[in-house]
């Protein structure tokens, strides 16, 4: 998750982990208010216990994100490590990974292409967002973005038609896009 730093170069932590950081509160609270649109856009659609207990998935890794994050910045004389800071953050963005990834397949539907282009909007919209606080970190950014593209792409070409293979494609390439350029990052 977190690759190790070259001896000699482990300055360089501090840095990254106060980088990271910065970032962050944005980004998390873009997952709160994203996901909270997501639900009250898909209501009519899928079952409200599904909705709500995806919801409260997505606010209760949020919440322990966001608690990590005050421990770190509020309490100096308890502060994490830049290397704990940054290992129990890569956790928790592959936790939040794994949460949004799965609402394709909670959310998928077989009837509504715009729903499912929705969807792929939204977790388009997350890793393009989070390219700017994960990147520095290539082995957490690209599990990241596999876990968001992967479940929804591979649904959209088992769906076979012309615009789900379409859209499947089009999202493996954006995905791929976003590999290289965690590659090339420094």
């Amino acid at each position: 998750m977190l690759q190790p730093v070259k001896k000699g170069e482990d300055y360089l932590l501090p840095e990254l982990a106060e980088h990271v950081s910065r970032q962050f509160p944005a980004a998390l609270y873009t997952s709160f208010l994203l996901s909270a649109l997501m639900v009250l856009v898909l209501w009519d659609l899928f079952p409200a216990r599904i909705l709500l207990s995806w919801l409260t998935t997505v606010y209760t890794v949020s919440l322990l994100r966001l608690m990590l994050y005050h421990r770190h910045r509020r309490r100096p004389e308890r502060r994490l490590s830049p290397e704990q800071w940054l290992r129990r953050y890569a956790s928790g963005a592959i936790l939040s990974g794994v949460v949004w990834g799965a609402a394709p397949l909670l959310f998928y539907s077989g009837k509504s292409p715009q729903t499912n282009v929705f969807i792929a909007f939204v977790l388009g919209g997350l890793i393009a967002g989070a390219s700017s606080s994960m990147a520095p970190l290539k082995a957490t950014f690209r599990i990241f973005i596999s876990l968001i593209c992967l479940p929804l792409s591979t649904l959209f070409i088992i769906r076979g038609d012309s615009l789900h293979l379409a859209m499947g494609s089009m999202l493996l390439i954006y995905g791929a896009a976003y590999l290289v350029i965690s590659a090339n990052t420094a």
